[in-house]
């Protein structure tokens, strides 16, 4: 009984092998097949949709995006596989498509506007149409506001023997360049305000125009020189 166990394991056993051998030969031919027909299927066009980059340009000395620009539209594209494949594996990898725009009222740009740059610049698949309807923009002009510049009397130290005779500051206005928004939110005034006591008959020091870092403008000059006079009673 023992032996009859033993010699139906070794039958089984070998049984076993062989089959296995079998489903090995098997899977190869599967895959050796399935990657031919890969190699072969890659090379016939298909079409297929696909995100592509796009690169939005515009003049910063006229004008400044309120929000994110858009970094992508969605085409439908006819190609080889290859290149379709190539594509989608590697769209961070791709080179943006050149997208101007020329004026700060430009609120938005169709996908039928697109479509010209793209099937200019994308050499490796032929674009179909753009899928993205409308790509929404925000711009504001860039604006030049002169605006005077005052001393803060009020905090004014002046040595208990003099008395103001003349208050003069160069130059008596600035230049605040920025968009249009941060500059009009600007008050008609810039106030300095002088630190040190004034005990000298001709006071000159120069003095910084300070502006909020948030508002993204620039200040021409960025300092002012106060002359005070003074003279006793």
């Amino acid at each position: 009984m023992n032996y009859a166990v033993i010699i139906a394991r070794r039958i089984f056993k070998a049984f076993f092998l062989k089959k296995r051998d079998e489903w090995k030969v098997a899977v190869i031919c599967v895959i050796v097949a399935a990657t031919i027909w890969f190699l072969q299927a890659m090379n016939r066009k298909f079409t297929t949709r696909l995100r592509q980059p796009i690169q939005i340009s515009y003049d910063s000395t006229k004008m400044k995006p309120l929000s994110s620009l858009p970094r992508y539209v969605e085409i439908n594209a006819t190609g080889v596989g290859w290149n379709l494949l190539r594509r989608n594996l590697r769209v961070a990898d791709l080179q943006p498509i050149a997208v101007r725009v020329a004026t700060p009222n430009a609120h938005y740009l169709l996908g039928t506007q697109l479509l010209p740059l793209i099937a200019e610049q994308v050499q490796d698949v032929k674009t179909d149409f753009v899928i993205t309807d409308t790509l929404r923009l925000a711009f504001e002009p860039i604006i030049t506001r002169a605006i005077p510049v005052v001393l803060d009397t009020a905090h004014l130290r002046i040595d208990s023997c003099f008395n103001i005779r003349k208050i003069q500051l160069s130059p008596a206005k600035v230049e605040v360049t920025g968009g249009r928004s941060a500059v009009n939110s600007l008050p008609s005034q810039i106030i300095v305000t002088m630190a040190d006591s004034v005990r000298e008959e001709d006071f000159i020091q120069n003095l910084p125009i300070n502006c909020p870092d948030d508002l993204g403008v620039t200040i021409y000059p960025t300092q002012v020189k106060v002359e005070i006079i003074l003279k006793k009673p």
